[in-house]
């Protein structure tokens, strides 16, 4: 999905961000390393999501196909699932069109690598699940997280006053994982039938994993980090050449 009009942080995946690539040009890069099928590209801007493309040196193919979506598919209340549905639905080309799975790869997750969309591909290959979230462990346990009880007077209570972890340490708190957005995978069918995903596994990844870029102090902050912290920058380097 590359959404070109976000609200909070406009044209996110289409800005510099590394070694003269955008975050979309980075996620086409590793999804296409990771060889686990055509790559689909998904915008409501498809001339500025075909330069981006064609600035790659790759061209509408077998390999990368770029879809248009309706604007209302680049904005609230929409989803990703609504999204998948319409390309799914949409395509011409019958090896992308019958493809049993499909995965979700979002630029906006800067520290992820082909190798772990590879990685995660195969664990979902190998098991019975119907859909594959990758996730990282939570720095801040849900279970004594607080809400506001009267806005007006700026009063807080627990978010889970039932919880026996509600005023425990969070090193003593059992551990959670959250959806880092970095990779989901879904069986096709389940995807198009019911959305109910009742068998799903978690592919867990660093805490790095878990940086989504929203706003501008995000994007900053991880194009400082991203030479330091990607797990492939020999890769990205090296596509240049």
């Amino acid at each position: 999905p590359a959404k070109y009009g976000s609200s909070r942080l406009p044209g996110k995946n289409f800005i510099e961000f590394y070694n003269g690539y955008s975050l979309l040009q980075i996620a086409v890069l590793r999804s296409i390393k990771s060889n686990c099928g055509p790559v689909v590209v998904s915008s409501e801007n498809y001339e500025a999501t075909m330069e981006q493309i064609t600035d790659l040196g790759i061209s509408n193919s077998k390999n990368v196909i770029v879809k248009k979506r309706p604007k209302m598919l680049a904005k609230d209340p929409s989803t990703i699932l609504d999204v998948l549905k319409y390309c799914l639905q949409n395509l011409d080309e019958a090896h992308a069109k019958n493809s049993e799975t499909v995965a979700v790869v979002l630029p906006t997750s800067p520290f992820n690598s082909s190798n772990e969309i590879r990685k995660a591909w195969t664990c979902f290959s190998h098991s019975s699940a119907s859909k594959l979230l990758s996730v990282s462990v939570s720095s801040k346990p849900p279970f004594n997280a607080w809400i506001d009880k009267k806005k007006e007077k700026g009063e807080i209570t627990f978010a889970f006053p039932e919880s026996s972890y509600k005023a425990m340490q969070s090193t003593r708190c059992p551990t959670t994982y959250m959806s880092n957005g970095c990779i989901s995978i879904y069986d096709t069918s389940e995807l198009l039938n019911n959305n109910e995903f009742t068998n799903v596994i978690g592919y867990k990844m660093s805490g790095k994993a878990s940086m989504d870029i929203d706003f501008d102090h995000e994007f900053t902050l991880a194009k400082m980090a991203f030479p330091v912290l990607a797990d492939d920058i020999d890769f990205i380097n090296n596509s240049n050449e």
